[in-house]
């Protein structure tokens, strides 16, 4: 295999990393918006 090159498996883990990165950071949104909400004294549902 040429140097530089990666290979299927690495490409698929990266997509999968990167697909992880970007759940988490809507998580972490979901979760601020939560704390707000409750902070104001509303309700989740």
């Amino acid at each position: 295999m040429p140097r530089g090159c990666i290979t299927s498996e690495q490409r698929i883990g990266t997509g999968i990393g990167e697909a992880l990165a970007r759940i988490t950071a809507g998580i972490e949104n979901i979760m601020e918006d939560i704390k707000a909400d409750l902070a104001r004294g509303l309700r989740t549902p």
